[in-house]
Parts: C-alpha cells; structure tokens; sequence
C-alpha cells in the first residue's frame, strides 16, 4: 500500500509521545513493505525531504506567524490570530494537495493537525483520497488542544471553542475511519459531536517495545518519580504539595524524582514555592535509568490525559503508578491490581495514596508482582503495527464515504 501520514512533526522532531508512537508505527510499516510518506512541518521554513528509517519524510513550511509550540514568543493578540487562522489554514491546504498529487497514496492518515488544519482533510477529499484520522489530543474540539481554561478543566466545550470548531463537524464526517488511542478519547469526539457517520471508528493503544527487568528492591529512602512535561496541566503543582504534606507526615525518610523540562519561569517558580529537602529536579533523563531510580511512578494529570505512554512505561519496567482518575488514566492503571487511583480535585486523595504505599510494603509488592502482565499486549508495537496495517488496509479496499 501507498500510505500519505500527516502529523504536525516526524522524527526527529519529537514534541511529545504521539510522535514517538508514529515513529514506531510508519517506521513498522514501512520495513513490512508498504510505501510511507511522512507530512510534518519544517522547523527552518524550508520545503525538506529525507529518509527516517525507511520513511520518505517530506517537511514543509508553516503556513502561519510561528511553528506549534516553536520557540517563537507570540503576544496574545498574535497567539489569537494563529488560532484563527488554524481553523481553515488555505495555503497549507495547497501544501498537502501538492503531496498527494506527488505521492498518489491508497490512503491518508491524519494525526495532531495543528499548523495544517482542518483543510487537510479537505484537500484529500478534494484529490478523492480515504481518511483515517487518529485522535491523540483535543485539538479538534479545543484551539488549546487540552480542554483546560486557566488550569481549571472545563466541563463542555465553551462557546468560543465552539465557534473556532464550526468547520470540523461537518469535514470530520467525510473521513473513512477514526481512531481513539483510548476509549476516553473516542467517545469525547463523538460527543462533541464530530465524525457523525463515520463508518468505522474504533480504538488502537500505542505500544513501546521494553525489555524485562528483573525484580526490584526497594529504594532507601523511599522514591517517588515524575517524568514528562513540567506544565500546569499535568498536575505538577499538585504532586509537589502533596509530597511535602506526606514527607512531613511520614516516619521514613521519602524522595520525590522530578524528570523533565518545561517553561523556564514556571520551573522557577516551582522550585521556589517548594523547598522541601528530598525534591530532586533531575531534567531530561532516559526512562529506563529513571525507572531504575523510583519505588512509584505518580501521574497527576488534571487535563483528560488521552493514554499517558508513560504509565505502560513504568509498568512495564515494573513499577506500580499512581495515577489520576482523567481520561484515558483508568483504562491502564487498575485500581488496587497495578497501582491506585485518585481524584486530582481532592488533593488528600493523593497524599493518603503516596503514604499507603510508603508504608504498606506488602501492598507495594503485590502492584509489582502484577505490574507488566497487567500491560502486556501494550508493550508490543508488532500488535500496534498488525492493527494499523489491518484497518488502513480495510479502508484501502473500502468504499470512498460521501465527504
């Protein structure tokens, strides 16, 4: 098959796990035979064409003031102009008719379309192309992409996310299959509603290949760990509060492994409204090594995490998760089997989560003992490959929707 995929950014532009999954995936496809062509955005504003790992990476330049999450410092009137030129991005639509028309694939796969828009779908349907599109954030219901409103998630889509959607309802109906990388992502695009009428719409976890570790021993003093990004969605203030409160209140002494980076100021000022002694802030680390540091893995998200990679992650290498009760978190982390489970609006629920697991050793070595079984087939990206390659395959040999 010819395969065309669409993503913000390709390898190795890598901003956050779903370019980590693509990587796996097209790189997977593409040693099976079939003929991928990667569509991302330059980061240099010049047309670009490479190989990554037998995928013809073709990059492109944004057709807007700044790249997604570029290093460019937008004011809020200029940060409100993207957005609303993201909504229908014309001159990026010429930009993915010309690769199909280059390419010719069998089919297109969508991902985060952030700098591309919503036109991108149309210019396939344009040149008469199938559409897979694989959700992994909320862009298409939210410009923010997360569903968060000054740190407060929001209970429905507000009237002015509402406004800068108006296009995607009707053009997310014309594409042949859609994809949640969790149920909880699934269902929150068709209650939005989008992709009325689709006729296939299912859920496909992502996958990380990681080797078996052998049994782990306890750390002295006791760890705790955080790795992702350092941002007010991910609850990080939270944890931080929370392991303050419990390092006071426990009669051992604890550790908090922080691992990551994010906005400097914010960093800054995480670090000095939490001074307590056992915070490492330990930046960028490989998370092998950082699972080999931590006793819990804490994923304290406030935002609907789609599926967190780094709770199959932490279980596959062994180690037990505490995780919020948001999104596609419930779905991997089984309360009382492979970890707990908290209500991020109730921070005591995280501190009486964090103290019974420092203290009940036969507890935490019970989540151990279940923690990689409990996550086994996620930890396969040949099973991630076989289902992507069975459904665009289907939709290959389909009929083209009415777009």
């Amino acid at each position: 098959m010819r395969i065309l995929t669409i993503n913000s950014f390709y390898a190795p532009h890598i901003r956050g796990g779903a370019e980590i999954t693509q990587k796996l995936l097209w790189s997977g496809m593409a040693a099976r035979g079939h003929s991928v062509v990667s569509l991302s955005l330059s980061p240099d504003r010049e047309w670009r064409r490479d190989t990554v790992e037998g995928v013809d990476a073709v990059r492109v330049p944004v057709m807007n003031a700044a790249l997604p999450y570029g290093p460019e410092r937008l004011g809020r009137l200029d940060r409100a102009l993207w957005k609303i030129r993201d909504v229908y991005n014309r001159p990026a639509r010429r930009q993915v008719e010309r690769v199909i028309d280059d390419t010719s694939p069998d089919v297109v796969v969508t991902h985060n379309l952030m700098g591309f828009s919503a036109s991108a779908w149309q210019a396939a349907f344009a040149r008469r192309k199938k559409v897979v599109h694989v959700l992994h954030d909320y862009y298409l219901i939210c410009p923010n992409i997360n569903m968060m409103a000054r740190s407060e998630r929001c209970a429905r889509r507000c009237v002015k996310c509402g406004l800068m959607r108006l296009p995607h309802g009707r053009l997310s109906s014309g594409v042949s299959a859609v994809v949640g990388v969790s149920n909880a992502i699934l269902a929150s695009h068709l209650a939005a509603p989008l992709f009325a009428g689709v006729p296939i719409r299912t859920v496909i976890n992502d996958a990380r290949d990681i080797d078996r570790h052998p049994a782990r021993r306890s750390h002295h003093p006791f760890s705790f760990g955080y790795i992702g990004g350092l941002s007010p969605v991910k609850g990080v203030d939270l944890l931080l509060s929370a392991f303050c409160d419990v390092a006071k209140a426990s009669d051992r002494p604890l550790r908090l492994v922080v691992a990551g980076t994010g906005d400097a100021g914010y960093m800054d000022a995480l670090a000095a409204r939490h001074r307590a002694t056992g915070i490492d802030f330990v930046g960028f680390v490989d998370p092998s090594s950082f699972f080999d540091r931590v006793d819990v893995t804490i994923v304290p998200s406030l935002w609907d995490e789609p599926f967190a990679g780094v709770i199959y992650e932490s279980l596959g290498h062994g180690v037990p998760v505490i995780g919020s009760r948001r999104g596609g978190i419930p779905e991997v982390v089984r309360d009382g089997v492979n970890g707990l489970l908290f209500d991020p609006g109730r921070p005591e629920d995280l501190r009486d989560a964090m103290l019974k697991l420092a203290s009940d050793a036969s507890l935490l070595d019970r989540l151990r003992g279940s923690a990689r079984s409990s996550v086994e087939e996620l930890l396969s990206v040949g099973r991630m490959v076989d289902e992507y390659e069975a459904l665009v395959r289907r939709v290959a040999d389909g009929p083209l929707p009415d777009a």
